[in-house]
This record gives structure tokens, C-alpha cells and sequence, in this order.
């Protein structure tokens, strides 16, 4: 199983029109992420990061190095992105 990190902007509350996937290696703490759910990208700023619920130390750090990474990712290949993008953790097969 691949840990993923899931980027998409949202169309409505179940649809998705635009959505990449970058493959993460590391593995601790990547199954509190998933059961986390999607946390909006305008929401991963450290203040609000720091002030979730429910989450450890370790995945709030995780957490932001993800949001990190899924920025990039976005700013790497010149795509745009606005509040409406969220981040989301998952395993996918191989």
C-alpha cells in the first residue's frame, strides 16, 4: 500500500473537479491523518494547525509538512489554487 496525500478543489460537497495525488513515504502517524479526513488548505496555516482537536504532536507536524508539500506541488506545476482546495491522507495499492 502507497501512503497518499490528496489534493483537490471542490465543486460541491461530494464532487471534486480537479484533484492530484503525491505518493508520501513516511508512514508514522499517516493513520490518524486518514482517519482525520479532508481539512481545507486555508486551514493549515501552524495557528490553526496547533489549535485542531484530536490529533498528536507528531501528526499535527506531519500535517503540516503535507500541506507543505501539496503547496508546492501546486506552485511546482503552476497551478493555481484559492481557499477551496483540501488536503486528504489515504492508502492506495500498488
Amino acid at each position: 500500500m502507497k501512503n497518499i496525500i490528496f489534493i483537490g478543489r471542490r465543486v460541491s460537497h461530494i464532487r471534486f473537479n480537479i484533484y492530484y495525488e503525491i505518493e508520501w513515504t513516511a508512514d508514522e502517524d499517516f493513520d490518524e491523518l486518514i482517519k482525520f479526513g479532508q481539512i481545507p488548505i486555508y486551514y493549515t496555516t501552524a495557528e490553526k494547525i496547533e489549535s485542531l482537536e484530536g490529533l498528536s504532536l507528531r501528526s499535527k507536524i506531519l500535517l503540516s509538512a503535507m500541506a507543505g508539500a501539496a503547496i508546492q506541488y501546486l506552485l511546482d506545476n503552476n497551478i493555481p489554487f484559492e481557499e477551496d482546495w483540501e488536503i486528504k491522507a489515504y492508502k492506495k495499492e500498488d
